[in-house]
């Protein structure tokens, strides 16, 4: 039965690639000019599905057409016609006739030369169906997105963004690929198709990825708990320890919260390491009650994707995504990214936002070394668009890479997340899918995720109704403008009347600031008082199993204190509390404590510091690190 339909489908095609070629239309003259040798596309639309088609026309040693066809989605290719007849050069008959079923089928229409595609109708046993140009929407769609050319370098001040790539990819066609601003403030460098961004957690959505291709290859299964696969997981909650499965992790409802001063700044800290820290943390919701965004949960699925390969997270991923689709762009480490001619340096903004970008301050990239598969990837718009297409049809080069079924399953909601604040009028509430956010966008459904991380901000939206893909990457920290602009796109992509996203989501975004480095406990200022024990006593190293060490030094102008290799001074706030906040004179790059962090000393009996607690992750207890010996 499947050899018989592909048959079918293959004499649909065949008579429309036929009509392709008898499409080359006369000059403009008047002149009538016969059909050129090459390539002519179109689709026949059949009930649910269009079949697009590839006709190879040639002239033969005699003088006469010749024509072969391809049905790139069937994975055939060369199949040749058996009667072509072209008359002034701009009609086309087609005939082909499959010998097993005595089956007859034939094609007449016209040429479009200038688009290389022809139209008509396709006949087979007394049916009709019509044969078209397969992106004539792809093609309308970009003459809506012309205005964007004047408006995202007007936009690029007002979202505090120096430079930003934007691009579209529609039914396998990109309709817009642009660059805009600067990717080098200082050397005037302007952004390019080909600027290398950091895109942060939409490296979220390649894992995940990664992990459905497991288990298209049956090494893993969502639904089997981590533990059998990696007998040393562990959690805080032995519930979550022995339950917990690649699909709890991938969509974020293991019940902890995001814990990100774990490894923000680590320097050195392994990725085994982070994950055998997972059993230190505490959760904020029971097991599968809540979705939580956890960088730490979902790169510890990239661990058991290691664990059961044998493979580092950057081999699979090179070796399964980046090198089918061509993605040559696309590197796993900071390092990497920054020996390319072309990339974007990092800014954050000191203040509001000028036109000449005068106030912008470089940031140094974070290298997201211990959770590479939650953060780590860098990429260009041209690879990224490539990557959207490949999303959309589950296909690298015409070979299938990723079930259908997969890539349905990391697609779905798995989990609620409920309203979402920075666009409730648009999506009013969404859904987490395998690494995805999922849900209705003014009513179309819609696949989504953005990353934030030391100077840049990116965003990636899909449509699968129209088989669109837009991505946003920016080189401003916390930008306003990747959410705003995918959605601009949408509304044009879709035909909806504008939902005004980019004045409304900035003005949204700019009050709540960026989610993806999560919340730094800041502490409203009190008049200082001297602290109730000598400074002395409070001198020491301390430490948590997950958080690391804190070091205390007494100095003659007060306490001072080094946390996972950044410098902070103490100020005394009240009683054994203390506000602990950056050192003006520690020249490393943006630490991961920019703010201001309390911290509580807890006294011995002798009157010595024993521990010290601090609200590093606000959704649980105060991190308490107690005095090492």
């Amino acid at each position: 039965m499947r050899r018989e339909h592909l048959r079918n489908l293959l004499l649909l095609i065949l008579a429309a690639l036929i009509l392709i070629a008898a499409l080359w239309l006369p000059a403009a003259t008047g002149a009538t000019a016969g059909p050129s040798e090459g390539y002519y596309c179109g689709a026949i639309e059949l009930p649910g599905r269009a079949i697009e088609t590839r006709l190879n026309l040639a002239l033969d040693d005699s003088g006469g057409w010749t024509a072969a066809v391809d049905f790139p989605s069937l994975q055939i290719s060369r199949m040749p016609a058996e009667e072509v007849t072209i008359d002034d050069g701009s009609q086309l008959y087609l005939s082909l006739r499959f010998e097993e079923e005595d089956l007859l089928v034939e094609f007449a229409g016209t040429f479009d030369p200038a688009a290389n595609t022809i139209s008509g109708d396709y006949y087979q046993s007394g049916m009709s169906f019509p044969f078209g140009d397969p992106h004539a929407a792809a093609r309308a769609a970009a003459g809506r997105l012309t205005d964007l050319r004047e408006l995202v370098p007007q936009w690029l001040p007002a979202c505090r963004t120096p430079g930003a790539a934007v691009g579209v990819v529609m039914d396998g066609e990109v309709i817009f690929s642009e660059g805009f601003g600067l990717r080098d403030i200082e050397e005037q460098l302007p952004v390019t198709p080909q600027t290398r961004f950091h895109i942060a957690s939409v490296t979220k959505t390649f894992t995940a990825t990664l992990l459905a291709q497991l288990v298209d290859d049956g090494l893993l299964d969502w639904d089997r708990p981590v533990i059998e696969y990696v007998p040393d997981f562990a959690m805080y909650d032995e519930v979550a320890t022995e339950h917990c499965t690649l699909r709890d992790l991938a969509c974020h409802r293991t019940g902890l919260p995001r814990h990100d001063l774990v490894w923000l700044g680590r320097a050195g800290f392994d990725r085994d390491e982070l994950f055998a820290a997972l059993r230190y943390l505490e959760p904020s919701a029971n097991f599968r009650n809540q979705w939580q965004y956890c960088n730490l949960t979902f790169a510890a699925g990239g661990t058991v994707a290691e664990r059961v390969t044998g493979e580092r997270w950057e081999e699979l991923i090179q070796a399964r995504l980046l090198d089918p689709l061509g993605m040559t762009a696309t590197t796993t480490s900071v390092a990497a990214m920054e020996q390319a001619a072309d990339f974007a340096r990092g800014y954050g903004s000191d203040g509001p936002a000028l036109d000449d970008y005068g106030n912008y301050a470089p940031v140094g990239h974070f290298a997201a070394d211990c959770v590479p598969a939650s953060g780590a990837l860098q990429s260009s718009l041209e690879d990224m668009l490539k990557y959207l297409d490949f999303q959309l049809t589950g296909r690298a080069g015409g070979e299938r890479i990723i079930s259908a079924e997969q890539l349905t399953e990391i697609h779905i909601p798995q989990m609620a997340i409920g309203a979402l604040t920075l666009a409730s009028q648009e999506t009013p509430v969404l859904n987490g899918g395998l690494a995805w956010a999922v849900g209705p966008y003014r009513g179309n459904y819609a696949i989504f995720h953005g990353g934030i991380m030391d100077g840049c901000t990116a965003e990636v939206m899909l449509i699968p109704e129209l088989k669109a893909g837009i991505v946003v990457l920016t080189n401003g920290q916390m930008s306003a403008l990747p959410k705003a602009l995918t959605h601009e796109i949408a509304d044009r992509l879709l035909e909806l009347e504008p939902s005004q996203s980019v004045a409304r989501i900035i003005a949204v975004l700019d009050q709540m600031g960026g989610d993806e480095m999560g919340g730094t406990p800041v502490s409203g200022s009190q008049p200082e008082t001297e602290p109730p024990m000598p400074l002395e006593s409070c001198a020491g190293v301390y430490t948590h199993p997950a958080y690391g060490t804190i070091t205390i030094t007494a100095r003659e102008d007060g306490l001072a204190g080094t946390y996972n290799g950044f410098a902070y001074v103490l100020t005394h706030l009240q009683d054994h509390e203390f506000i602990m906040a950056h050192d003006p004179a520690d020249e490393s790059p943006y630490p991961p404590m920019a703010g201001s962090i309390p911290l509580t000393f807890m006294l011995a009996d002798d009157g010595t510091g024993h521990a010290v607690s601090s609200p590093l992750e606000p959704a649980v207890s105060p991190i308490e690190f107690t005095r090492a010996e």
